[in-house]
């Protein structure tokens, strides 16, 4: 099953769940994490959205966006001034080596075929630059109720699988280094990174950082 435009409308970025204040302790969390890691110089956010995130690491890096829904995209433009793309990544391409730092949150599970996406995405980092972004965490008790879940509330999930396939498809795609930890949140908004040896039984997302 591949994505569309029209599954991605206002209805997507404005129903409940969706909702994500920019302020929130969720965007804060991302913000630190990609200024951990990544260096100063050009960042993509694949599946931007309406820039909320974006907006914030603009203040640190050259930053680009890219979006498969026109709603999100032309929301976007009316209120940020930097770079966005209405494109499908699955059907687009990414200039070799351009990139510091590619975010990609909550974003892999909707790709039909994420593993060449990630071919796509470690192709457009430059040596040392990093992936950095998020999935369902679809293993353990807590994370498999909270993947079914979000699956049924979120029909465009369609590649929502366990941690051990999600690191295979990152070595597959020649990443030469990969971190994954867990993410518990509330309410979509406030959020906590998870580490050490309780993750793997707590998390409710998987989060991971990839090098070039």
């Amino acid at each position: 099953m591949d994505s569309n435009d029209e599954q991605y409308d206002r209805h997507y970025y404005e129903n409940g769940l969706a909702r994500l204040a920019q302020n929130s302790k969720r965007y804060k969390n991302r913000l630190k994490l990609i200024q951990e890691i990544v260096k100063p110089g050009r960042f993509l956010e694949i599946g931007c959205g309406k820039g909320d995130l974006l907006s914030l690491v603009a203040a640190s890096y050259e930053a680009e966006g890219m979006d498969i829904s026109s709603h999100a995209v032309s929301v976007m433009r009316a209120q940020h001034a930097f770079m966005v793309r209405h494109e499908d990544i699955q059907k687009s391409s990414l200039e070799n080596g351009r990139y510091e730092g590619i975010a990609a949150f909550n974003v892999l599970e909707h790709l039909s075929a994420p593993g060449a996406v990630l071919h796509k995405i470690m192709n457009a980092l430059k040596a040392g630059g990093a992936l950095v972004g998020s999935v369902p965490y679809n293993a353990a008790f807590f994370g498999r109720i909270h993947t079914w879940l979000t699956n049924l509330n979120d029909r465009t999930h369609v590649s929502t699988y366990p941690p051990d396939r999600w690191y295979k498809l990152f070595m597959d795609a020649g990443f030469r280094r990969i971190e994954l930890f867990g993410e518990t949140n509330i309410a979509f908004t406030a959020s906590w990174y998870l580490r050490g040896s309780l993750w793997r039984w707590l998390s409710l997302n998987l989060m991971f950082v990839c090098w070039k």
